[in-house]
């Protein structure tokens, strides 16, 4: 590439990191990638060359058809894939280290197999606040749970003869497949949740499943893999959540291999099965994590921080800033001014279709180079909740 600012990458190095190959306005009709693009009309000499450059598959189109949006070189599918396999697999790990995700009870209430032990429900109960709630029950050992078919029990607190269902007439969950009388209240929420997210997919793996379908599937490639116990912080519990990292990221390894027989026709192959697998391991992240209140609000609040930001950065640039160094631009960040610089020179702005739009991509650059410190710091002074002046170091921070 030619020597300017920046990382100077070779054209195969930017074609391995462009995750969404097409020009803004170009993108694909597709649900996933529709809001998603790797390229500005800026940067649209690097995107000619890369399509020159046959990096993108099929960015060409077919001969004399029009140009179509490129399909990702070989080396951004591997990275796209190594991507989703980390995210897949090491948010649950460390979110069960947090406590936030409870795999060890989804291997209990998941299997007809296996009952903890006595040990095992009291790690549970010194875990917690020492009580077990209505889904702790399939941590309790079988002689605890009923009698034999029949028999007679009473309640502890009305002393009122209680029957005992037997496994034959026990009620089921709803969703439930049949062959589970362990299936908790998670499992059957969290199983059609799965399901849905992973049928999105079905254009791409070309399989879709039924809750029970998946239960089948997951019970078989992914459960049996989960923690016994939760996490304490032992040589035992990093030995188990890491032997579950080990199972997983074997198993995900192994579903995909590149094929193709030159250059132009390598692409990175994943089995439905195990693209499957990672969808279903990111959807009990979603399940437990994402899709919680706590996030949701601190999420909204921090699009709050950032729209706030942007608004009133871009009220000061326009009234202040002026491309021939004005003393006046000292009243903007230092490091915006260096955005403003570099987008107003050599008539770049005319790019961007106007001042505004310019102004607007140095804003937006500027913005995403602040960490949440130095975001909070800034929005604080913007808003007026903080009236003591920033220190020329804060950027620093």
């Amino acid at each position: 590439m030619a020597s300017e600012e920046g990382l100077n990458l070779t054209f195969r190095s930017l074609a391995a990191i462009s995750k969404y190959p097409w020009m803004h306005g170009e993108n694909p009709q597709n649900p996933k990638t529709s809001q998603k693009w790797g390229f500005y009309s800026t940067e649209k000499w690097y995107y000619d060359e890369l399509v020159s450059a046959r990096l993108f598959h099929n960015a060409a189109g077919s001969e004399g058809a029009e140009r179509e949006p490129g399909r990702r070189s070989v080396e951004a599918e591997i990275m796209d894939w190594a991507d989703d396999i980390a995210y897949a697999v090491h948010d649950l790990e460390d979110f069960y280290k947090s406590g936030r995700i409870p795999l060890h009870r989804l291997r209990y209430s998941g299997s007809v197999d296996t009952t903890p032990s006595e040990s095992v429900i009291q790690r549970e109960l010194q875990a917690g606040d020492g009580t077990l709630k209505p889904s702790d029950a399939v941590l309790m050992a079988d002689d605890e749970l009923s009698d034999d078919d029949g028999a007679e029990r009473r309640n502890l607190d009305s002393g009122e003869r209680v029957e005992t269902p037997s496994p034959d007439t026990a009620p089921i969950l709803a969703e439930a497949p049949p062959d589970s009388l362990f299936r908790d209240l998670d499992w059957n929420e969290l199983l059609p949740f799965a399901a849905e997210k992973i049928n999105r997919l079905s254009d791409e793996t070309k399989l879709s499943f039924t809750v029970d379908e998946l239960w089948d599937l997951v019970r078989e490639t992914v459960v049996s893999n989960f923690p016994t116990a939760p996490f304490n912080g032992s040589r035992s519990s990093h030995a188990e959540i890491q032997s579950f990292a080990s199972a997983m990221i074997r198993q995900l390894q192994d579903a995909c291999e590149v094929v193709g027989l030159s250059p132009e026709t390598l692409h990175l192959k994943v089995d439905p099965i195990g693209r499957i697998v990672a969808e279903f391991l990111k959807s009990i992240t979603k399940f437990y994590v994402i899709n919680d209140a706590n996030l949701e609000a601190v999420q909204r609040g921090q699009r709050r921080v950032i729209r706030d930001i942007y608004e009133n950065l871009f009220a000061m640039a326009l009234g202040i800033y002026t491309p021939s160094r004005s003393v006046n631009n000292r009243r903007l960040p230092p490091r915006l001014v260096e955005y403003l610089d570099k987008t107003f020179s050599d008539g770049s702005a005319d790019n961007y279709g106007g001042k505004e739009a310019a102004v607007a991509r140095a804003i937006v650059d500027f913005i995403c180079t602040l960490t949440d410190k130095q975001a909070a710091l800034l929005h604080q002074r913007l808003t007026g909740d903080a009236v003591r002046p920033l220190s020329q170091y804060w950027l620093s921070i």
